[in-house]
């Protein structure tokens, strides 16, 4: 009853992360992410060091990162290092993420969406499965609830 009760937790997060709307992250307010180096290009981070293993290798295999580049145009690439929770990082070393970069603020916003959704789908699956409780021996069951719906195709609500 205890997997049971896991389950229906996961399916009621899953139905509330598919119910956030997608226009609030793509759409809310506009923070400076010029490139450092390049002005004519944005740039934006997302932290996948804290997901399960199998949300990180879902979110970087090269299908969903072929296809989040073909359809948004901004380049995605995998940067830093795994670094366990508790543990302190090296010096000059950061933390697992993902480097988005494109010529649009709007085209490095969807592209974050989209991989946001891809890591919080993939973290459900893996709680209803039984597969995580928490993660990194924390408390947490996410480490945020993004978007449920794709960004892409039909179900794009941009």
């Amino acid at each position: 009853n205890n997997n049971n009760n896991n389950i229906t937790q996961a399916q009621q997060a899953l139905a509330k992360a598919r119910a956030l709307s997608i226009s609030t992250t793509i759409q809310g307010p506009l923070p400076d992410l010029r490139h450092p180096t390049n002005p004519n290009y944005f740039y934006d981070e997302l932290d996948i060091n804290d997901y399960p293993p199998a949300a990180r290798a879902r979110a970087t295999q090269r299908d969903n990162i072929s296809r989040v580049t073909e359809e948004t145009g901004a380049a995605v690439i995998s940067r830093g290092v795994f670094i366990p929770s508790g543990k302190l990082s090296h010096s000059g070393e950061r933390r697992l993420h993902l480097a988005i970069e494109a010529s649009s603020l709007y085209a490095v916003k969807t592209a974050k969406a989209e991989l946001s959704r891809i890591l919080n789908e993939e973290t459900l699956q893996a709680a209803a499965s039984g597969r995580i409780s928490t993660l990194s021996g924390g408390s947490r069951v996410l480490p945020s609830l993004g978007l449920g719906t794709s960004v892409f195709g039909k179900y794009a609500n941009i």
